[in-house]
């Protein structure tokens, strides 16, 4: 084995430490000079294995053991994050270590220090020409921008100005551009030529690059990128020419180009270098233009609309120096993002609700550059309070599999902590220290463990949360900046009682500041008035994973979060409401924070919402150790009046309605038809296949033809026979092609008139006018029992069968389900009698005549818990795409 050890460092001097031997006892690395000595240390063979995560924030004194790679091929990662304000410490150790390795702890000055050992490959030694492409490590999600500059990557500390390279000369040696960073699996992406064409390429944390996905279609330059939460990269050249393409990591159509377009800028002496998507402000991808662009030398803040590719100038900023081109923007929380001056290098804070860019500090002057950042990161304001954890996959490593067990010390280490090995079964250890609070001298910490109940049932037996409604004043209510204090709703008789499994409220607009009578929205199921309302979500959370959980909340207008005995309510008394908020969030980015959190013990839960006005959302992210920002838990959500918890004596009301899921037309069916009791097969694709087709107006209100939509009329006679008459679904798709088709996980589609169509992430040509969208598939209940299929806000009608008939022989008439526009926003449904493990044949068709085209839709199973609606993906493959080679699935046409 050859041991290299490199030392190298911005400033300070070098130290080196070589090693040739076999690790076989314990390795003890040399301490970080206080002064900025970096120290690096490699030991190289092939790397192989599966994944060992350590983060400690806490200041090291003395100096750390960490446990050796065992041999079956484990990768041990141990990073020690204090505030982020020194240089860094990289040691790596692909040898396989059979003893303990001591590791030198984080200085006192700052410095942080990055261990990994990576086990030799257990494929043969001999040589070989042939390699292996593999993605990298990820990324943390950490507090840093990462900027391109030409071919090297660096990482930015946004508050300090202070960057570190992290790669030089990546990629296949064009310059690289258009960068962003990806929440669905870590990574960043950016655009770069390779042969005279453009190219998607992913950058891991180790500057390990691979091209992904076809060439785009155009070879021009593109130099502003970013990826949105929903996975969509969005590249342009200038502001101008743009790209959409999909970077859903789960998406059949990964790395492919959805939609193209060209878009004016405000005024034309305006040009941009970068953009980016900014949690909480909306729809939208902001910027900032160019001073030189501007005759007074000005710069503005302008947004463009993922919606309908258009910009907007925000606001126009008093001149600066006249001389600014931002060529690198990144993301932030509290609806703020980060902006490098290319020429300056000065870094500023840009709020995009109000005031001036705020000078934060000097940076590094810099070209043919661009930025990103992981949008749920902490604002690097706070990063020195901020707990960052490392996260490290790779193709070539085996799964984690086993279970998870971690050791957490809150103390100050002043000596060796030696870390428990990962046993042969495959379990997973994480290691977590926490410093000691500065601000009070008793024994506490950044991360907590609330209390938990002791669960009586079996592990994943939750059902959801429950979810009420209640009246909240318009305009001065719960959520209003003068009125943040959490309403005491004790005895309070709740409007609607409803489950979810989701711990997250979708976004949802009123279009007005004042109040708009008869806007409504869906919470839970429940239909309340979007203009104002409070929502409280009550029960136990059930943590799946032991360790740190990583827990961000977003609201607007407001939403408090409680978690733990005591601090949500006491164990078994929901209505003995607690007093200590885990998080407030009143809009304008996440705020996030970390508990540790036990597998298996029920923790008391409860969000309480506020909606005063216009806009409402709530999004709250749970991020498991080691995982991914998780806001759906089915099976691990509990109501507050659960059987799981002893002497449980939930909040004694009785509510006006149990529900308003009221349904003039609520059907019940006693048989499930046509299906087959079986496993799913290997090929079937979760979701649902999708079809879309443009149609013209009918020449008459009452009579359709192939390919021409009768208009909807708000006649008696109309909204009486429109839907089962004057259109006919078969008449009118008679020889009919769609002109686009997909697969989605989500099952809904909110769209307006005089803006070009976006299904499923696919932007269509035309408008929303004479369309019709059918899905279909097959429903793969996983539970016995009664399924609710419900629809709402349907606008102009949707159509849904279940068994054989919606294979091929589906009409107007044996429907189980039509809904109409004027008979909603009223939520209808249908009632199936699943049979655990069945595939039930499924179509759904919605058609739209005039006006706006809108498909509200969602399951319940048996539990009342949700499987999938318009914002929750489908879960547990409860719907699925026909299955090639299957028997009892097997594909069927639209």
């Amino acid at each position: 084995m050859l041991v290299i050890v490199t030392l190298t460092t911005p400033t300070g001097f070098i130290i080196i430490v070589v090693s040739t031997g076999t690790q076989a006892g314990v390795t003890t690395l040399p301490q970080t000079d206080p002064t900025g000595t970096t120290t690096v240390v490699t030991f190289v063979p092939l790397v192989t294995g599966g994944l060992i995560t350590l983060t400690s924030t806490g200041t090291q004194t003395g100096v750390t053991t960490i446990i050796p790679t065992d041999p079956a091929g484990t990768t041990s990662v141990i990073t020690f994050v204090p505030p982020i304000t020194g240089f860094l410490t990289t040691v790596i150790s692909t040898a396989t270590q059979t003893g303990l390795t001591t590791i030198t702890p984080t200085g006192l000055g700052g410095t942080t220090s990055v261990i990994t050992f990576v086990n030799p490959s257990s494929t043969s030694s001999s040589s070989s020409t042939s390699t292996t492409t593999t993605p990298g490590p990820t990324y943390s999600c950490d507090a840093g921008g990462y900027l391109i500059q030409n071919t090297t990557l660096y990482r930015l500390n946004l508050t300090t100005g202070v960057e570190q390279t992290v790669a030089a000369n990546i990629g296949p040696g064009g310059q690289i551009n258009a960068i962003g960073y990806n929440i669905l699996d870590n990574f960043i992406y950016g655009i770069t030529p390779v042969n005279g064409v453009n190219r998607i390429i992913r950058i891991a944390s180790d500057g390990r690059t691979t091209l992904v996905g076809p060439p785009l279609s155009s070879n021009i330059y593109y130099n502003a990128g970013d990826i949105d939460i929903l996975g969509r990269y969005w590249v342009s050249s200038n502001g101008e020419q743009w790209v959409q393409i999909d970077m859903n990591p789960a998406s059949s159509t990964f790395g492919q180009e959805i939609a193209t377009g060209t878009s004016t800028l405000p005024t034309t002496d305006e040009a941009i270098a970068d953009w980016v998507y900014v949690p909480g402000g909306g729809d939208y991808l902001y910027s900032l233009t160019t001073a030189t662009g501007n005759t007074n030398g000005q710069s503005a803040l302008i947004r463009w609309s993922l919606t309908d590719h258009t910009w907007t100038t925000v606001r126009t900023y008093a001149a600066i120096n006249g001389n600014e081109l931002f060529g690198a923007l990144y993301a932030s929380s509290n609806s703020k993002f980060y902006a490098s001056d290319n020429r300056s290098g000065n870094i500023y804070e840009i709020n995009i609700n109000s005031g001036q860019p705020r000078l934060i500090t000097a940076g590094p002057v810099s070209s043919l550059n661009d930025g990103a950042r992981c949008v749920y990161a902490a604002d690097p304001d706070v990063l020195s309070t901020t707990t960052s954890t490392s996260s490290t996959t790779s193709s070539s490593t085996t799964s984690i599999t086993g279970f998870l067990t971690t050791v957490v010390s809150t103390g100050t280490q002043t000596g060796l902590i030696t870390i428990t090995p990962t046993g042969l079964d495959g379990t997973t250890s994480i290691m977590t220290f926490v410093p000691p609070s500065t601000t009070s001298t008793t024994s506490t910490s950044a991360t907590t463990a609330p209390a938990a109940c002791t669960p009586l049932c079996s592990s994943g037996a939750g059902t959801g949360l429950t979810v009420k409604t209640y009246p909240n004043p318009f305009g001065t209510g719960y959520g209003f900046a003068g009125n943040r204090s959490v309403p005491n709703l004790s005895g309070v008789t709740p409007l609607g009682v409803s489950s979810s499994t989701n711990l997250s409220m979708s976004y949802f607009n009123t279009g007005s500041g004042a109040y708009l009578p008869g806007s409504t929205r869906q919470v839970a199921g429940l239909t309340v008035d979007a203009n104002n309302f409070t929502a409280t979500w009550t029960g136990y959370f059930e943590p799946p994973l032991s360790g740190s959980w990583r827990i961000c909340t977003l609201g607007d207008d407001e939403v408090s979060l409680f978690l733990g005995n005591g601090e949500a309510f006491t164990c078994g008394n929901s209505g003995d409401s607690g007093s200590l908020a885990l998080a407030a969030n009143y809009g304008g980015g996440y705020t996030c924070s970390a508990r540790i959190l036990t597998a298996g013990l029920l923790y008391p839960y409860r969000a309480v919402y506020g909606q005063i006005r216009s806009e409402s959302v709530m999004t709250i992210l749970f991020q498991p150790p080691g995982g991914q920002n998780t806001t759906d838990f089915p099976f691990y959500l509990y109501p507050e009046d659960t059987n799981c918890v002893a002497n449980n004596n939930p909040q004694t009301t009785t509510p006006l309605t149990t529900s308003v899921q009221t349904s003039t037309t609520s059907k019940t069916s006693t048989t499930s038809t046509s299906t087959t009791s079986t496993s799913p097969t290997a090929s079937c694709t979760p979701g649902l296949e999708w079809a879309f087709y443009q149609m013209v107006q009918a020449p008459t209100s009452t009579q359709s033809l192939p390919g021409q939509i009768p208009f909807h009329d708000a006649t008696a006679d109309g909204q009486a026979n429109w839907k089962t008459t004057y259109f006919n679904v078969n008449t009118v798709l008679a020889g009919q092609s769609p002109i686009d088709t997909g697969t989605t996980l989500t099952i809904g589609y909110p769209q307006c008139l005089n803006t070009p169509p976006t299904v499923y992430g696919k932007q269509e040509p035309g408008n929303s006018q004479y369309t019709i969208i059918q899905h279909i598939g097959y429903f793969h209940p996983t539970s016995t029992g009664n399924y609710v299929f419900n629809l709402g806000n349907v606008d102009d009608a949707v159509y849904l069968w279940l068994g054989s008939k919606a294979i091929s022989s589906f009409s107007n008439g044996n429907a189980d389900l039509i809904v109409d526009y004027y008979e909603t926003p009223t939520v209808q449904s249908f009632t199936f009698a699943a049979t655990a493990g069945s595939y039930v044949p499924i179509r759904i068709l919605q058609v739209n005549a005039q006006g706006c085209s809108k498909l509200a839709f969602y399951v319940t199973d048996p539990s009342g818990a949700s499987i999938v609606s318009e914002t929750i993906p489908v879960q547990n493959q409860q719907l699925t795409a026909g299955c090639p080679g299957s028997t009892v699935a097997p594909p069927f046409s639209f």
